[in-house]
């Protein structure tokens, strides 16, 4: 034990599996076990530094430039207070591509087991959620705008944010098909329907329809290897009877019905109409990239000048939560102008071009499961989804190149 203590490099290991596992269930424990993870990786560079070069490949210097994107924002913001918050959170963009780097091969050596920590995270996080969920339905302890019945969303989403919670899960569902393919089918049945169910549970409407090329793709891509036919076909089946059957999806389905038929559309804003809401959050958002596009409003004002707008027009609601764009390509233009969502889009299509290159399917779902939430959500406002982006990108991004083939195999082939 006192020679494991004493090892920085299986403190590392520990620490950075630990991370993975405890992740999807949220709350501070993963927090502290990220800054012991960070404190081992400083200590380690410290008795054996490696090249520094590391650092600076593509993708981390994409990251450490988002962070420099903030920075410069402070100085032009006027609620520093707000902006120096914004800068302190982003520091992990600057963090963990230098511990990424600065251990590298430590972090190769043990993706895999980091990757499967991750999926039984998922699988600990969802047996929670769902005895939490059934002590909710049993005792009636429902939030006021929920839906009675089986809880769900932030009634039955107890470790993380719903929409959070339901990207974890899709990438822990490509874990479990894609990485592990030599499990036994029907554990992997079992494994995938499992997760699928508390994926409508969980009742993320973005995420939801995120969800769909994923589960078909996972499915197909099986189906080719292991899977009969019928069994794939049966769990699409499922997922699009889940899918219109879910209660949290009705009221959206009918206002997308109202918008194809030109009917006019009701947008209202109450307190648990999360459409109309993102719908206003939006458009005050778009008035703001227009104020000012070339350089925005600076890293600390997007919120305030938020709040003002909603107060002009009297959206009471929306000032009393003091909401943001819930659009992150939206929240980058109001801060940085058009450098903020071209920022983003630039690591994206370095991952894009990484994961078509490499044969990466994990890392190609992950790429399109954040673009397309990064329309409903401004997941990079809060911790769960800087740590959740950055780790898993280093993580997937940094994957093993696809094997080639032996001559031997060439030419039985």
């Amino acid at each position: 034990m006192l020679k494991f203590l004493l090892n920085d490099t299986q403190r590392i290991k520990f620490w950075a599996i630990a991370f993975l596992l405890s992740m999807p269930l949220g709350g501070h424990v993963s927090n502290l076990i990220l800054v012991l993870l960070s404190i081992d990786s400083l200590q380690f560079f410290i008795r054996q530094p490696h090249s520094i070069k590391k650092a600076f490949m593509p993708i981390n210097s994409w990251l450490m430039s988002g962070f420099a994107l903030y920075l410069i924002g402070i100085l032009y913001t006027d609620d520093r207070n707000e902006g120096w918050f914004q800068v302190q959170q982003r520091l992990l963009f600057l963090l963990l591509p230098l511990l990424f780097a600065l251990h590298v091969n430590i972090w190769k050596s043990i993706r895999e087991r980091m990757l499967t920590a991750f999926m039984f995270g998922n699988f600990l996080a969802a047996i929670f959620c769902w005895m939490k969920g059934f002590y909710v339905f049993w005792n009636g302890l429902y939030c006021e705008a929920n839906i009675k019945g089986f809880p769900v969303y932030s009634d039955f989403s107890k470790c993380l944010h719903p929409t959070y919670a339901s990207v974890y899960l899709l990438i822990a569902m490509g874990i479990l098909l894609i990485q592990h393919k030599k499990r036994p089918n029907w554990m992997a049945v079992t494994g995938f329907i499992f997760l699928l169910v508390t994926l409508f549970v969980y009742s993320s409407k973005a995420a939801l329809l995120a969800a769909f090329p994923v589960i078909v793709f996972l499915v197909l891509n099986r189906m080719a290897k292991k899977w009969r036919w019928k069994v794939g076909v049966l769990i699409l089946l499922a997922f699009v009877a889940l899918f219109i059957f879910n209660p949290r999806v009705h009221k959206l389905q009918g206002m997308i019905k109202e918008m194809l038929t030109h009917q006019k559309v009701d947008t209202t804003v109450s307190s648990d109409d999360s459409n109309a809401q993102r719908t206003m959050t939006w458009k005050t958002a778009w008035q703001l990239f227009q104020q000012s596009p070339l350089i925005g409003h600076g890293t600390g004002d997007s919120r305030n000048l938020s709040v003002e707008i909603y107060k002009a027009q009297h959206l009471d609601i929306l000032v009393e939560k003091r909401l943001n764009a819930h659009n992150q390509y939206l929240e980058e233009a109001v801060k940085f102008g058009i450098w903020g969502p071209l920022w983003l889009l630039i690591g994206f299509s370095m991952a894009i071009y990484r994961g078509i290159k490499r044969r990466n399917k994990l890392l190609l779902i992950f790429v399109w499961l954040f673009m397309f939430n990064f329309l409903f959500e401004s997941m990079l406002q809060t911790q769960a989804g800087i740590f959740a982006f950055g780790i898993l990108l280093l993580l997937l991004f940094n994957g093993p190149r696809p094997e080639t083939p032996s001559p031997s195999e060439l030419v039985n082939k």
